[in-house]
């Protein structure tokens, strides 16, 4: 199997087969179009999904669904830097002849790491259960989902890797197509609750986690190394340190509104976020693909000469800006369009998520970056400075203004970890 070197990447993907072909130019430039259409397709559901549930379903429901889904992000947070993350960028590094190894060490890796968070989240669930049965009930079922949509993350993320975005689109419309359908059909049923869309989440999960081995099986060769294990560690270590600070700048918000001012605030606050969802799209683009793209740039020194390789993440900062100033300015007028008169006079709200969500662009960019580079403690640190901004401030301010104080909390976080990682690039660009 020949391998890509740095550099060669805008001439090169990994084939199905396991083998690298040349890319022609129309297919560099679809490429990254199949990327972003993924990534809308994936933001598309999530939205679909939100809707009907927070139309569907009583707002202390739908707050209890949005709790429990965030703590599927919260494993998923965990998944990628010790898991995807590293193969994302790692995979160039171990040479053209041990990348189906490496690839199949990462398996067994990731199948362990989905079994513990099964038997970790049952065990929980059995705590939980003998104090509110119907609370374990629902975490039991999260369990199983955590397990499979890890699967499922898994096998899309290599084919990101291998340069296959088309692949990841098909095993996605399986993924989360399924998920709207089937949530769609317990709609039509009257079954529809909670713990049944986190059920179809799972169920949905495990069939295209299923059809992702399917569709990579040809980058495995069932062989594992103790050594590339350690290796990923060592690339990930502060990457997972940033994930557990991130488990408090991004996901403890919704907690911290649950226990402060009920599950109606939480219900409130993911109603309103999901306005910012396309932004949200392009934000998780930039996240799977720049640092493998960026990775495959790096001069033979290891390092990036200026911006001009982010150039196609910049083009989208006017877009951006465009779409925040039209959803603030009419914000008001499509909840009322999605939702009735349900989550209404949100749009100070609306207001602190675009500031919000064109900071974490801003940021998503800057975090790649280092990550291409395996320079990933500087991201860890401005984590934990957020992270100590949060428990220091954020439950006063959530405390005192509910839902707006948590949009300003998260604002808070991300204007402190900005101007730490932005520090660090400035320096790590040549």
């Amino acid at each position: 199997m020949k391998f890509v070197t740095r550099g060669q990447a805008t001439d090169a993907a990994l084939a199905a087969t396991g083998t690298f072909w040349k890319a022609p130019a129309l297919q560099r430039l679809f490429k990254p179009s199949w990327g972003m259409a993924d990534q809308a397709l994936i933001s598309l559901a999530t939205f679909v999904t939100t809707l009907l549930l927070a139309r569907e379903l009583s707002i202390n429901s739908f707050g209890q669904f949005v709790l429990i889904n965030t703590g599927l992000q919260i494993v998923l947070s965990f998944q990628g830097p010790l898991i995807t993350q590293p193969h994302n960028v790692l995979a160039f590094r171990h040479g053209d002849g041990n990348y189906r190894t490496y690839t199949s060490t990462c398996l067994f890796a990731q199948a362990a790491l989905a079994l513990l968070t099964l038997v970790v989240l049952a065990m929980v669930a059995a705590i939980i259960a003998a104090w509110d049965r119907s609370s374990g009930t629902l975490i039991l079922f999260m369990a199983f989902a955590a397990m499979a949509w890890q699967g499922q993350e898994f096998f899309r993320r290599v084919m990101y890797t291998e340069e296959r975005p088309a692949g990841a689109f098909v095993n996605d419309v399986a993924s989360y197509g399924g998920q709207v359908l089937l949530i769609v059909v317990m709609l039509s049923a009257g079954i529809l609750s909670a713990g049944a869309a986190i059920i179809a989440i799972g169920v949905t999960s495990c069939i295209a986690a299923t059809f992702g081995f399917f569709q990579t099986r040809h980058s495995f060769d069932g062989r594992f190394r103790l050594d590339y294990v350690r290796s990923n560690w060592r690339h990930s270590r502060w990457l997972v340190g940033a994930a557990g600070s991130s488990l408090i700048n991004r996901h403890l918000w919704y907690y911290m509104l649950a226990l402060l001012s009920g599950s109606a605030a939480t219900a409130t606050f993911a109603a309103v976020a999901i306005l910012l969802r396309p932004i949200g799209i392009l934000v998780t683009s930039i996240d799977t693909m720049l640092p493998t793209h960026l990775a495959r740039r790096l001069t033979s020194s290891g390092r990036l000469h200026g911006f001009q390789a982010h150039r196609p993440a910049f083009l989208l900062g006017p877009l951006i800006a465009v779409y925040c100033l039209l959803i603030v300015a009419g914000g008001d007028a499509v909840l009322g369009f999605l939702y009735g008169d349900r989550y209404q006079n949100q749009t100070i709200l609306i207001f602190l998520f675009a500031v919000y969500y064109s900071l974490a662009y801003l940021q998503s960019i800057l975090d790649s970056t280092l990550r291409a580079l395996d320079q990933t403690r500087p991201i860890f640190v401005a984590s934990m400075a957020a992270a100590v901004l949060t428990l220091s401030v954020g439950w006063a301010l959530t405390g005192w203004l509910s839902v707006e104080g948590a949009a300003l909390g998260i604002i808070l976080n991300s204007v402190v970890a900005l101007f730490l990682v932005s520090r660090r690039v400035k320096e790590a660009i040549a």
